[in-house]
């Protein structure tokens, strides 16, 4: 996708209408992008993936899915780079003392 509000919302639209677990989208800008306590979060267009990804995990998993998504991300970070990672609780992981990524997660229960 070229551009959307919020890859957040896209995806949540997709859940919504029955779009399969691991179904990803993402955009090279997004107008309304957002972070903690929904503070607007913009980036330039095409510096940044942008990206939203659809789970459906049960409701056990749900209070461990944060702290998952950072471990896999600064594991996977260390493994490609070579260069040790960290994770800056509760939701970015820095390389370099830099930002890397930030994860954001929203969750709505249905059935």
């Amino acid at each position: 996708m070229h551009q959307t509000e919020s890859t957040m919302d896209e995806c949540r639209s997709l859940a919504r209408t029955g779009s399969i677990e691991g179904t990803v989208v993402s955009a090279n800008f997004q107008g309304a992008g957002r972070g903690r306590f929904q503070r607007l979060w913009l980036s330039p267009s095409g510096e940044n993936i942008q990206a939203s990804i659809l789970l459906r995990p049960t409701i056990t998993q749900l209070p461990y899915l944060n702290m998952a998504a950072a471990l896999a991300a600064s594991n996977t970070a260390t493994e490609v780079t070579g260069h040790h990672s960290e994770i800056k609780w509760p939701n970015d992981v820095q390389l370099a003392g830099k930002k890397l990524c930030g994860i954001l997660i929203e969750s709505e229960i249905s059935g």
